[in-house]
């Protein structure tokens, strides 16, 4: 049984009642650097405890008040289960079972690679965050950026003394101001974005801002000419109450045009 003990990756260590050490794999000893002449039945939990404060086990203080604060803890066999970090890093993970008749089994674990995995994936997550946070305070800031550019750019088109509409590559309406709509003596449902460049061509056909002529043809004539999106500059003159007006149209980047 000791032999086949020997051979698990786990130390262990029973001291009896009186804490005194019953047996102790080589697992333990490798572990923990004890000497083998620690290791051996016969060992007092005392002078295992004060090796350990010798060797800096227990971090800075007094060596004898070390082992006897040890000491009293370990009289009361209490089941406990920690984690130790050791002078030279690793980790090791330390389990006490109670025995029924007096005394008690203690198992180490090296649990250094498996923390070191953890504390690696908390410090990336943190670091995921933190660029998660930045990522998204600059998106707020451009956002903003552009709400605001948004907001002066209704501003000014809202009060310029020109009529003003944009239609996009489908020739729908997406921007247009109160002066277009004026100019135009065109109804609201017109005027608004959605509406389309086919349904303002044939509203005009129909009151005569065309000319006499099929009203269809009209239409068709005026949507084609709109799909070439070709620069313009002409004037209208309007039949109901004569006014002339200067229309010009550019074409944008992505296929629209700016009227």
């Amino acid at each position: 049984l000791a032999e086949g003990l020997d051979q698990l990756d786990i130390g262990y260590t029973v001291f009896d009642r009186e804490l005194v050490m019953v047996a102790a794999n080589r697992r333990f000893q490798d572990l923990l650097n004890f000497p083998a002449a620690l290791c051996q039945p016969g060992t007092t939990m005392e002078a295992a405890l004060r090796h350990n404060a010798q060797q800096g086990e227990y971090g800075p203080g007094d060596v004898t008040i070390q082992v006897q604060q040890r000491l009293d803890l370990a009289r009361q066999f209490l089941p406990h289960r920690f984690e130790r970090v050791r002078p030279d890093g690793s980790i090791i993970e330390v389990c006490g079972h109670p025995l029924s008749g007096g005394g008690m089994v203690t198992t180490y674990t090296d649990v250094t690679v498996p923390r070191q995995r953890e504390q690696a994936l908390r410090a990336l997550s943190s670091e995921l965050e933190q660029r998660v946070e930045e990522r998204t305070a600059e998106l707020r800031r451009r956002e903003a950026e552009l709400a605001r550019k948004a907001a002066l750019l209704e501003s000014v088109i809202s009060n310029v003394n020109q009529g003003i509409s944009y239609f996009n590559a489908d020739l729908v309406i997406e921007l247009c101001n109160a002066k277009f709509g004026e100019l135009l003596e065109l109804p609201p449902e017109l005027c608004r974005p959605g509406a389309t460049f086919e349904q303002l061509a044939d509203y005009n056909a129909r009151r005569g801002e065309y000319g006499p002529g099929d009203i269809d043809e009209l239409v068709r004539s005026r949507v084609e000419t709109a799909r070439q999106f070709l620069p313009h500059r002409f004037e209208r003159t309007r039949p109901v109450d004569g006014r002339t007006l200067e229309i010009m149209g550019m074409p944008t980047p992505e296929g629209g045009m700016v009227s």
